[in-house]
């Protein structure tokens, strides 16, 4: 499902900080009571070396992991955002202005975009400069 970064009806997109490794969990909750999320995903290949007989073995899987550990973003109204705290998974809702919501969709979109590399390309995100 493509989700569409638009603005208006009273509702915002506010990025929502969860538990560790709840990050899928909330995002298939939050769509099944029909709220519009969004969860970043990237490539990861969990590489496992082992040796058994003297021989040496390396097993490679390729993994789907949030882009951003513990972050999801979420269309919400202000009335809906107090409900959302009471699910186990939301840590906080991380509170937006309509002055910051037009830059929150601009950077969205440019991680949709990121997100469509990193299905041909492996890459990490990191801190800092490299």
């Amino acid at each position: 499902m493509a989700v569409e970064f638009l603005k208006g009806d009273g509702m915002v997109w506010q990025p929502v900080f969860t538990l560790p490794k709840n990050e899928k969990k909330l995002f298939a909750s939050l769509n099944a009571d029909g709220i519009e999320a969004y969860l970043p995903m990237r490539r990861y290949f969990n590489i496992h070396p082992v040796v058994s007989k003297g021989k040496s073995y390396c097993y490679k899987r390729e993994l789907r992991v949030p882009m951003f550990p513990g972050y999801l973003f979420a269309r919400i109204c202000p009335e809906y955002r107090s409900e959302l705290k009471r699910n186990r998974s939301v840590i906080r809702v991380l509170p937006v202005t309509e002055m910051e919501e037009e830059t929150l969709l601009n950077e969205l979109k440019m991680i949709r975009e990121l997100e469509k590399i990193s299905e041909k390309k492996e890459f990490d995100i990191t801190n800092g400069l490299v």
